[in-house]
């Protein structure tokens, strides 16, 4: 106790020197727990960001393309199932497809038919033996590509045809359970017995047994920039998602599963795929769409490795400031020591007094600054905030905790180097001080 009363009494004494340690070390504390805080704030924004743009995962087989009858492009809907359950997942959707052949509607478009007999007139070789031998699905591919989809805003997406429906209407989510088909202006023109309001019947071509009927609720426009009949949005024809997969055995083509977790992105597309493998037997790949989250969390990024950069450069130069004033201040009492040491005081004494003189104004500078900043949270906070482009993404907090373990360093830190100052010197004698 007498070595804090001691402590007290040169504190006062040193009033001067000490109050511009505390008004320093208040002014550092305000500027080092900014940085922090925008550091953890920046967290908070980047997982608020991810949340809010999530990302797609597309999962096909190794090696899959967009066309109907290849038979390699097919997995079971249920084989994938497993994956809606996870927590990071929290939509799916699911794209089906066949290749069928017209029961009650003739070949179509004619003209390819025309390009088949003129290419055999012409050059002795007939179109589709010449152009896709060795390749038997594309050869035996019926007329008609099937799409099974929730809503048509999806199958545009998937296609990035660019269609648009432009008679009748289209169909969403509450079509489910409905045999409905939107199908294209060729297909009309071709079929003119046809129209929106009428039902058409289609036969799988991979199994002949199996048929669908439906009721055509609306035309698409369509491209035909394909030498293949399957391959030609003009040919196809989409029904809702449940149907397609009823006309097909329940295998789907695509599944594309969103979460709000993109940053773990890479995790979830290697266990989709070690998954599936076990599911199926089969490779997977896995395709990402993340994009947009990472060119918004880019200059995020950017803002946190500045402030981690700026508080670690101002907490080593307020650590090397510590130490030239304990340096000049223990060069001041050289004498003082010398006395106390002729005087016979013991040296522990000598040390706890110095620490708690040195220390003490240190940890009320830092706490008084710890303080402002609290108190200062929503101005400062909302000004840097709004500085950085993070207002209206999260809520600016100071974070204290940094404020606790700043304190628990710098007095470790202070108290060492008091320490061995003051070992050093009980290595002389008490003449040699003064």
């Amino acid at each position: 106790m007498r070595n804090v009363k001691r402590s007290l009494k040169s504190i006062r004494y040193h009033w001067k020197r000490n109050v511009f340690i505390m008004a320093a070390l208040l002014v550092v504390m305000v500027l080092l727990l900014g940085m922090a805080s925008l550091k953890e704030n920046v967290k908070d924004v980047v997982a608020a960001t991810g949340r809010r743009i999530g990302a797609d995962l597309t999962l096909r087989r190794e090696g899959a393309t967009s066309e109907s009858f290849y038979r390699r492009n097919y997995y079971p809907a249920e084989s994938v199932k497993e994956i809606e359950k996870w927590g990071e997942v929290n939509a799916a959707d699911y794209i089906s497809m066949a290749n069928a052949k017209g029961v009650d509607v003739k070949e179509f478009p004619s003209h390819y038919q025309e390009l088949s007999k003129q290419s055999f007139e012409d050059n002795g070789l007939d179109y589709y033996e010449d152009k896709y031998e060795g390749n038997e699905e594309a050869k035996a591919a019926g007329e008609i590509t099937v799409i099974g989809v929730s809503s048509l805003e999806k199958a545009w997406e998937f296609k990035r045809r660019g269609a648009e429906v432009i008679s009748g209407r289209g169909f969403d989510e509450t079509d489910a359970d409905r045999a409905v088909a939107v199908v294209s202006e060729m297909f009309l023109r071709n079929n003119p017995v046809k129209k929106v309001g009428d039902e058409i019947t289609l036969k799988n071509v991979l199994n002949p047994g199996r048929t669908m009927t439906a009721e055509i609720i609306g035309v698409h426009t369509e491209a035909v920039e394909s030498d293949l009949i399957a391959k030609s949005t003009c040919n196809y024809i989409y029904v809702p998602l449940e149907q397609c997969l009823k006309f097909n055995g329940g295998d789907i083509i695509q599944a594309t599963f969103h979460t709000d977790a993109p940053e773990r992105c890479d995790e979830l597309a290697e266990d989709m795929k070690d998954l599936m493998k076990q599911e199926t037997g089969g490779e997977f790949t896995v395709y990402e769409e993340r994009m947009m989250y990472l060119a918004a969390i880019t200059p995020l990024n950017g803002v946190a490795k500045t402030s981690r950069a700026m508080f670690y450069t101002v907490y080593a130069i307020l650590l090397l400031i510590l130490l030239m004033l304990s340096v000049r201040f223990f060069s001041e009492c050289r004498k003082e020591i010398g006395i106390w040491i002729s005087l016979g005081e013991k040296k522990r004494n000598i040390l706890t007094q110095k620490v708690l003189e040195s220390a003490l104004p240190v940890l009320a500078g830092m706490a008084a600054g710890t303080c402002i900043a609290l108190r200062m949270e929503e101005t400062v906070g909302g000004w840097i905030a709004g500085s950085f482009g993070l207002s209206g993404c999260a809520d600016f907090h100071i974070a204290a905790g940094y404020a606790l373990e700043m304190v628990i360093l710098t007095a470790v830190f202070e108290t060492v180097v008091t320490a061995v100052i003051l070992f050093r010197m009980f290595r002389l004698k008490g003449k040699e001080l003064l």
